[in-house]
């Protein structure tokens, strides 16, 4: 299971973001994000039930970011 700080990382450098504000809403994560930040965990590509990438980025993602 990936962490915050793995779910904020990797959805600040993805390519594949797509902000989905219901999960903004949904999820208790104002008092965690500016508005403007990004985290898998409010991507319409991130499967919140199955905690992970449904079009397959975020391992991809996040071993580019251990690269550096």
């Amino acid at each position: 299971m990936a962490t915050k700080e793995q779910l904020n990382a990797v959805g600040m450098n993805c390519p594949g973001f797509a902000r989905d504000d219901s999960l903004y809403s949904a999820v208790d994560l104002k008092d965690t994000l500016a508005n403007g930040d990004r985290s898998c965990a409010i991507c319409k590509q991130w499967d919140v039930r199955k905690q992970k990438c449904r079009i397959n980025l975020f391992d991809q993602v996040l071993t580019g970011l251990d690269q550096t």
